[in-house]
């Protein structure tokens, strides 16, 4: 423990420059971001080539990082020397082979990290888990190690002594995030480069720098006054405030294309609610942003955005419980967000969907049940609130879901009697969600309706799918055909797309002239409601699909 303890005083120590600029001169990347502390974060943290972008020239400084990407970025801060012996087969789930394997390895030699205790278990067949989401607090240890803090024990939670030495420090983010608040590529930066500037006395630089008391350069003050003169006129946010503005790494206006009504685990969601609120009588100075939902497990927090896609910051869950409802708050500190007088404020949310291994599960049903602004009257200091009381759309969580069911024929072709003749064919296409755990999305059930023209009879229908000659029978009633309990050779489709074909014996009356056939998946469903198709995520069935009616349509056979 001594000799451990003497190489640690030794040599975690940042290996970058002792001088740095805190400016904007180094963002080499398309994405660069506007707002002001982590446009200088990403911009040092670059100069030292402790980040860099990817391939296509962007940084995604709203993407969420893994342990192991954050655990690369934390050893690039110690010099090269720091080489202890060690075996590329450290935690029996980091394996010789990837890339990460030296990063997590050598940090684990030097005390740097451990294993995910888990009861019962050999403390040897901990897995450090590098693919899940690092966490707040987990960046705060790993930082605290690294940069020789040696916070001292407290009551409380194993993580209260980071928390407790940051914020004696100085050091933490200053919007005080929740311990397991999961970090964006922007936040480690504005973390790493506050620990950074901290090491070297270079704190009270860097916090000027991003209160704009240090020219950045001419450029971008202008750039700065452009950004936000649209902004102020409407809801102006004050200088200096710490105001989180990074830009909605997503597109708001794409989040209403078919199959964004569920919720991967371990993600961002799509937009779930907005609102418009009108300050009519006085400005209102806004202390607290609320969105309020049903009580499920799934929702670690909510990424409040304005109008501009700009992100104020994020709600985190009420401790006090309001009946069936809960509600997550963003709050704001006085001036920081003030709606003027007869002025309209516009916003919307995004969920932050917790993982299964942090608590998320297949198969929460998540609604708004309204969404609104707490605050002051600026003129007569009472207390406001207003609600948009809209009816929100219904989301459900999934770790892994269907993205696309298509006609993958042309649109029109011959009809021809015979038997075992094709009659149509659907192509189902997926994603497996960032937090999803042995998923396995399959399509188990089509209901069809056969739209039969000019007296068109079908018989022995059966269901085939590319990549196998095998066969799965399918019942016939009226019109409507219904193919249960599809095997899984047939309709898993997490790897690639598949294509599910449908096929019968075919009948066409003699003398017919305008006989046609084609098929429909009709009812999308709701999650109140069964409709055309029902699949699997591995963990959860589900019995609709988002989207409009038609769900889609095959290929139309013409006689």
């Amino acid at each position: 423990m001594r000799n451990t303890f003497l190489l640690l005083c030794c040599f975690l120590f940042p290996a970058v420059a002792a001088a740095r600029t805190y400016d904007t001169s180094n963002l080499p990347y398309s994405d660069a971001p506007t707002e002001r502390s982590t446009a200088i974060a990403i911009s040092v943290l670059t100069q030292e080539g402790v980040v860099e972008g990817n391939p296509d020239g962007t940084f995604r400084p709203g993407a969420f990082l893994n342990r192991a990407e954050f655990l690369k970025i934390a050893m690039t801060l110690l010099p090269a020397a720091t080489q202890p012996a060690y075996e590329l087969t450290c935690f029996p789930d980091v394996f010789a082979n990837e890339w990460y394997a030296p990063h997590v390895c050598r940090a684990k030699a030097l005390g740097i990290v451990e294993g995910n205790q888990e009861e019962g278990i050999a403390p040897e067949l901990w897995e450090f888990q590098p693919a899940r989401t690092v966490q707040y607090v987990e960046a705060l240890k790993i930082l605290s190690v690294v940069f020789n803090l040696n916070p001292t024990a407290t009551v409380g939670p194993w993580y209260q002594r980071y928390l407790n030495v940051a914020d004696a420090l100085g050091i933490n983010l200053p919007e005080n995030p929740a311990p397991g608040m999961y970090l964006t590529r922007g936040d480690m930066a504005r973390l790493v480069v506050r620990f950074l500037a901290q090491s070297h006395g270079e704190l009270a630089a860097l916090s000027a720098a991003e209160k704009g008391n240090i020219p950045i350069d001419a450029g971008e003050e202008e750039q700065d006054q452009a950004d936000t003169s649209n902004t102020a006129e409407v809801f102006p946010l004050l200088e200096n405030t710490g105001a989180v503005l990074e830009l909605d790494p997503l597109d708001p206006d794409s989040d209403t294309v078919v199959m964004q009504q569920f919720l991967p685990l371990g993600e961002v969601s799509p937009v779930l609610a907005g609102a418009s609120i009108f300050s009519e009588a006085q400005p209102l100075d806004v202390t607290s942003v609320v969105v309020r939902i049903m009580d499920v497990q799934s929702i670690d927090s909510f990424l409040v955005y304005d109008e501009n896609t700009r992100l104020l910051g994020r709600a985190y869950m009420d401790t006090v419980q309001q009946g069936a409802f809960i509600e997550y708050r963003l709050p704001l500190q006085r001036g920081k967000l003030t709606i003027p007088k007869e002025k309209e404020f516009s916003f919307y949310v995004r969920a932050v969907v917790k993982a299964i291994h942090a608590g998320g599960v297949s198969g929460d049903v998540v609604q708004v049940q309204r969404i609104g602004v707490e605050g002051n009257g600026a003129w007569n200091n009472k207390n406001q609130s207003a609600y948009s009381t809209d009816t929100f759309p219904v989301f459900q969580t999934a770790q892994s879901t269907i993205t696309e069911i298509s006609n993958p024929s042309g649109p029109r072709t011959i009809l021809l009697a015979g038997n075992q003749m094709r009659i149509g064919a659907f192509r189902f296409a997926g994603h497996i969600a960032e937090g999803a755990q042995n998923p396995d999305l399959a399509v188990t059930e089509l209901v069809i309706q056969a739209d039969q023209i000019g007296g068109v009879t079908l018989d022995n229908v059966w269901l085939g799918a590319d990549g196998t000659n095998e066969r799965s029978a399918c019942t016939l009633i009226g019109s409507q055909i219904t193919c249960s309990d599809i095997p899984v050779i047939f309709g898993s489709f997490e790897d690639r797309p598949r294509i599910l074909t449908l096929y019968a014996d075919v009948r066409i009356p003699s003398g017919a002239s305008k006989a046609s056939l084609q098929l429909r998946l009709n009812e999308p469903g709701s999650v109140a409601e069964a409709g055309a198709v029902r699949w699997t995520d591995g963990s959860q069935s589900f019995h609709w699909v988002a989207g409009e009616t038609p769900v889609v349509r095959s290929t139309v056979f013409e006689y």
